[in-house]
This record gives structure tokens, sequence and C-alpha cells, in this order.
């Protein structure tokens, strides 16, 4: 109509979708004022027409109620806890198929193989690599957390504010064990899985190609966590969340943030244990073929040929 506003943008670049919207959102709101104030409405009752109205977030369970706060801190060590059991998988599962190509390239395997089983020597592999990466990796998660309880005795010694606006939740010895447990086993199947994928090359440059796939799947139960932070409850974040692949990263995560009940969590475990058995078993099978096995190109074909043979 006739007095309403009109806008233009002038710029030396056509403005970008986040400058549009900004830009977009201020003109609204002058235009918006203008119509008001021709219409006789006031400031003040406009300012009372468009106050936000009151809004309280109540759960279902009164039990499932949370403080902001909390939730912030429950979100906060979800996201760490993704992230240790991603960088610790894939850095110490490196580790163990590097040590593996290592002890074969230079011909220690043949020695080492007539002094034990293939499955004693990919046990003491695993625990041994594993414990000595895991050793390192606990100390720097003890720093952070020493850190983090001493900041605000600290800081009130040193006279400054040291409140945190962020609570951790309360974690009770059954989500610490079950933290723990989540952690260990997908850590030892991985590990598993890449002293296999290491003994099936022969040269330490090939390391990276045998441990592809590996990397690929954990970075696939990763990226589907942080996907998942965003919607716990969300249905394919409780399915993959028993996937024994996911189940590290997403069932931790679930906990923190949603409501999981202990039947849920310990068929999770289980389907994890099992799983780990299973790949004890053929991971066992493809290292005792794969340790006396030189010159030969890394593939499916060659991998399950190597598992039947050691039959």
């Amino acid at each position: 109509g006739a007095g309403e506003l009109a806008f233009e943008y002038l710029g030396s670049a056509s403005p970008t979708n986040q400058m549009r919207l900004l830009v977009t959102g201020a003109a609204t709101a002058l235009a918006i004022g203008d119509r008001l104030e021709r219409s006789g409405i006031g400031r003040q009752e406009a300012e009372a027409i468009f106050e936000p109205p009151s809004f309280t977030a109540m759960p279902v369970d009164p039990a499932d109620a949370r403080d902001p706060d909390e939730f912030g801190g429950a979100f906060i060590l979800a996201y760490a806890l993704v992230i240790l059991t991603f960088m610790a998988i894939l850095t110490y599962g490196n580790w163990v198929a590097q040590s593996v190509a290592e002890e074969k390239s230079g011909r220690v395997m043949e020695l080492l193989i007539t002094a034990a089983t293939p499955r004693q020597l990919l046990t003491g592999k695993v625990l041994g690599s594993g414990a000595a990466g895991l050793t390192q990796y606990l100390a720097i998660v003890a720093a952070a957390i020493i850190g983090f309880v001493a900041n605000a005795p600290i800081s009130e010694s040193l006279g400054v504010s040291g409140q945190s606006p962020i609570s951790l939740p309360d974690l009770n010895a059954w989500m610490l064990l079950a933290f723990g447990a989540f952690f260990l086993l997908g850590f030892v199947l991985y590990s598993t899985l890449y002293a296999a994928a290491g003994s099936m090359v022969s040269r330490i440059e090939d390391v990276q190609q045998a441990v592809g796939p590996l990397i690929f799947l954990s970075m696939a139960g990763y990226f589907a966590s942080f996907t998942g932070l965003n919607v716990p409850d969300a249905g394919w974040v409780g399915v993959l969340s028993f996937v024994p692949f996911f189940s590290p990263y997403l069932m931790p995560a679930r906990m923190l943030l949603t409501s999981v009940g202990r039947g849920e969590i310990l068929v999770a475990l289980a389907i994890l244990a099992v799983t780990l058995l299973a790949a004890i078993l053929v991971a066992s099978r493809i290292y005792s073929a794969g340790v006396l096995m030189y010159g030969q190109r890394v593939g499916l074909r060659t991998i399950w040929r190597a598992s039947r043979v050691s039959r």
C-alpha cells in the first residue's frame, strides 16, 4: 500500500545466504515497526504484542527432568567420550597393525610362530600394544579430570571466579562400569581386526591399504554418533547402538543424554562380547596363515583363502 517501506541491497557482490537472511530479518523488523506506528499502536503496546510467551519443557516422566546446565555437561561428556573412543581405536589400532607388519617384514614372526600358537601371539600382541597405548591415553584423561576438578578451588584461592556454567551429570558406579566395558570391548574388537589385517601384508607401506575398511567402519560409527548426539531418542540411533561396531560410540552417548534401561545396556554388551569372541576366532585363523604369507597382494579373496587354509 501507499507509504510502505521498500529496501534495496547494494554491494560489490551478490549477498550470501547468511547475509541475505540477516538483512531480510532487519528489514522485516523495520517494516513491521513502521506499520504498527502508522496504525496508531505505540512502542509499549507493540512490545507487549510481540513479547515471547512463557515456555517450559517438561518430560512425561518427572524422573527424567534435568537441569539445563546438567544436560549441557552431559552433552559435552558424551561428545568427549565419542572422540576418546574414536581416537583410541584409530591411533592404537594402527599401532597394532604396524607392529605386526614390522615383525613380519623383519622375519621375526617366523621365530615367534614356533614358540607359541597364533591365537596366543594375537592375544599377546593386542593386549601388549593395547595396554601400552591405553596407559598413555588414560594419563591424558586423568590429567583432564584432575584439571576440571581442581579448577574451582584453584580459582577461589587466586580470588577469581571459577564457577563453571556447565555442571557434569551425576555418574553412578553402574554407568562408569558400563562406559569402561563398552570402551574396552570396542577397543579390543577393533584391535583384534587391526592385528589380523596387519598380518596380511608383507611391507609396512601396505598397512594402510589393509586397514582401510576398518578405518572406514570406525569413521562411520564416529560420524553416526555425532549426528545421534543431537537426536539421541531417534529410532535409528537406538538400533545402531546395538550394532557391535557402533555400540562403543552410541550406547554411552545414549546413556548420558536419554533414558536407557539396564536391559538394553546388557543386551548391547552381550552382542559386543559375542562379536568379539567371533572376531578372535576368525582373526586367529587369518593371523596364523597371514604371518607366513610374503609377497602376496592383500584382498578379500586372500583373506578368505587364508582363513580356510588355517582351519
